[in-house]
């Protein structure tokens, strides 16, 4: 009986160069000056920020980010805020 390999979990990358800027006001938020993985990158914006990480969206110009690839291009970063009804 064949056994399935273990998965493995495949690291992506933000690559040096990249820029990543308030999506509302184009204020630079960090330009990455070497390969970083998304992950620390996720944590890095949303301490810069003040925002929890699960309201940041990041964006390009072809549309959302699919953090299933290596970042090279500049990303625009949407701070999504909790709207308060009273």
């Amino acid at each position: 009986m064949a056994r399935t390999p273990p998965r493995v979990r495949v690291q992506r990358y933000v690559q040096p160069g990249v820029t990543f800027a308030n999506a509302i006001s184009g204020t630079v938020i960090w330009k990455v000056d070497q390969r970083v993985p998304i992950g620390t990158v996720i944590r890095e914006l949303s301490k810069r920020t003040g925002v929890d990480i699960s309201r940041i969206k990041l964006l390009t110009d072809r549309g959302a980010l699919n953090l299933k690839e290596d970042i090279d291009e500049d990303v625009s970063v949407l701070l999504v805020s909790d709207l308060v009804s009273e």
